[in-house]
């Protein structure tokens, strides 16, 4: 898998959609109102965590996603799930990775949705996306520790 492709937001956008569906109520699906997770972000540190200038988040299906203005590949996203059923870590991802100390349950690879990490927090599925600029594992995984942190 290259690490250099462009992300697909129609992809991530179907794969968040198609995630809610099997619940048969997506609004009951979305832990926090999108314009409350857009909000749990700045612009500043979307660019910061990223290395690139971000536009205001705007609304996904569970939460938020930042775009790039100077680029169509940069991006970051994320998105909080009440139902804890829907934590599942994507083993086939490449470089999965399980994680410690970030939730109940956490792992992080390189999947269709770029660099992910996700985390079961007893309360929530939570699980953060990022691609381009100077996004990496690392970038993902503190991202989802910052995101742990402020959904509680």
């Amino acid at each position: 898998m290259s690490l250099d492709r462009p992300p697909c937001v129609a992809v991530m956008l179907l794969a968040s959609f198609l995630l809610l569906l099997g619940s048969g109520d997506l609004a009951a699906q979305a832990a926090t109102p999108p314009d409350k997770s857009c909000s749990l972000f700045t612009p500043g540190e979307i660019t910061k965590l990223l290395g690139v200038p971000v536009a205001a988040g705007e609304s996904a299906i569970a939460g938020c996603q930042w775009a790039a203005t100077t680029d169509d590949s940069s991006l970051a996203q994320i998105q909080i799930i009440e139902d804890t059923s829907y934590y599942e870590p994507h083993k086939d991802a490449e470089g999965y990775q399980e994680l410690k100390g970030v939730g109940l349950y956490g792992w992080s690879g390189n999947d269709f949705l770029g660099w992910t990490a996700s985390a079961n927090t007893g309360r929530h599925v939570l699980i953060v996306a990022v691609n381009g600029g100077t996004s990496d594992r690392d970038t993902a995984i503190r991202f989802l520790r910052m995101l742990v942190q402020r959904v509680k």
